[in-house]
């Protein structure tokens, strides 16, 4: 029986933190996550067309050949060359420069809104690859002190002291827990491919089971004014706000500046003052917005647009506080149910095994008293384990849905 003992006691052994594991795999998940890198690129995209934009148009050069020259006092006029620059009603660069950079800086949030989310599904992920590791090592625990039991029963049956059935009985039980370490091994299998498909590694690649969840500190109820999902919906209606102003100016004309040079021959008539002398143009122009029903429109639309984003903002902030009520219930059923296995139901459980020990290594208790005493502690150490695993996972949803990390891995 010293066997027996020895190995139950391993039920109680304290796991240490697993903080490092954790933020080992966190800063894998924010340097390699193909999601992540695809809105880092969005973000430099957006940055690097803000810097194009609003910047003149580029200047228009023209040639023009006479098919048939043009005879003038001074001489023949051959060709002409001129330069054109586009100058936009004043406001309008600045403008469309100021929407893009708020439409690169609405896309730079959202990236950390896409970090938060896959934070939070990481935790979620490891929170179950814990609860599993668990649960395995409680199932091959229980498995070996069967085993050992067996060893126990099979010598009493050699000398008359049990039946057979009591020998049929605890093989069965073996075979039972066999078979729940082969289902709990294949159930960790999935979850390490999650966690491998979040950090870029191969999905067969293995993950040791972490042997404990890191402390955690408790959530706080209110969503949080920077929360990135919906600080990125304001900004987007503050930039469409702005397309609002843009519009707006389209009714203002643009400018256009420009040179000519006519290439010019010598007179025919000897002379003629200016004989060959080539002309120089000084041009000005104006576009004419004549197109106000178009202007207009366009400006309806941005107003159309800002007024989308700020009403997707409040349905989001309505429904994120509705998702953080139900989370924070599940934290909070969680934290109880903790309390509960761990200040009271477990040390019961662990006294009546204790007692179910003492009589059974006495002869005055049956096997079958001290398998069902030992199921039950193992029943209660799975719950146990399993609430700890739901409040660490619901206590990254909450991150999740208040809009920061909680100051954990």
């Amino acid at each position: 029986m010293t066997v027996y003992c020895l190995l139950w006691l391993g039920f109680f052994q304290v796991s240490a933190p697993q903080a490092d594991q954790l933020s080992q795999l966190i800063e894998e998940l924010r340097a390699g996550n193909p999601a992540l890198k695809a809105a880092r690129a969005r973000v430099d995209a957006a940055r690097a067309e803000a810097e194009a934009t609003g910047a003149l148009p580029d200047p228009t050069a023209s040639l023009a050949v006479f098919a048939q020259e043009v005879e003038t006092r001074v001489g023949p006029q051959k060709q002409k060359l001129a330069l054109e620059q586009q100058l936009p009603w004043q406001g309008k660069r600045a403008l469309a420069r100021s929407r893009a950079v708020q439409l690169a800086d609405s896309r730079a949030v959202a990236l950390e809104a896409v970090a938060l989310q896959l934070t939070a599904e990481l935790k979620q992920h490891y929170a179950r690859h814990y609860l599993i590791g668990r649960t395995l090592t409680i199932h091959e625990e229980h498995l070996a002190l069967l085993q050992s039991l067996e060893e126990v029963v099979a010598e009493k049956y050699k000398t008359s002291q049990a039946n057979y059935g009591d020998l049929i009985r605890i093989q069965v039980e073996i075979d039972k827990q066999e078979d729940q370490v082969a289902a709990w091994r294949e159930r960790g299998r999935p979850v390490i491919a999650a966690i491998n498909s979040l950090i870029a590694r191969d999905s067969s690649q293995p993950l040791p089971y972490p042997a404990g969840l890191p402390e955690i500190a408790l959530p706080a109820t209110d969503i949080s004014p920077e929360h990135p999902g919906l600080k990125t919906l304001s900004m987007r209606a503050d930039a469409e706000r702005t397309a609002v102003k843009l519009a707006g100016l389209a009714r203002y004309p643009d400018f256009k500046l420009g040179v000519e040079w006519i290439n010019t021959g010598s007179a025919v008539m000897p002379g003629v003052i200016g004989s060959g002398d080539d002309p120089l143009i000084l041009k000005v122009g104006v576009n004419l917005p004549v197109n106000r029903r178009v202007y207009k429109a366009r400006k309806t639309a941005a107003a159309y647009r800002a007024t989308a984003y700020q009403q997707q903002r409040r349905h989001e902030k309505v429904a994120l506080e509705a998702s953080l009520v139900e989370a924070r219930f599940q934290f909070d059923d969680a934290q109880r149910k903790i309390a509960l296995y761990r200040d009271r139901i477990l040390p019961k459980a662990e006294e009546a095994l204790n007692v179910s020990l003492a009589s059974f290594q006495a002869g005055k208790a049956d096997y079958l008293d001290l398998i069902d005493a030992e199921k039950a502690l193992l029943e209660f150490q799975l719950a146990l384990d399993e609430a700890r695993a739901d409040r660490f996972a619901s206590a990254a949803r909450i991150e999740a849905l208040q809009g920061n990390d909680g100051g954990n891995p």
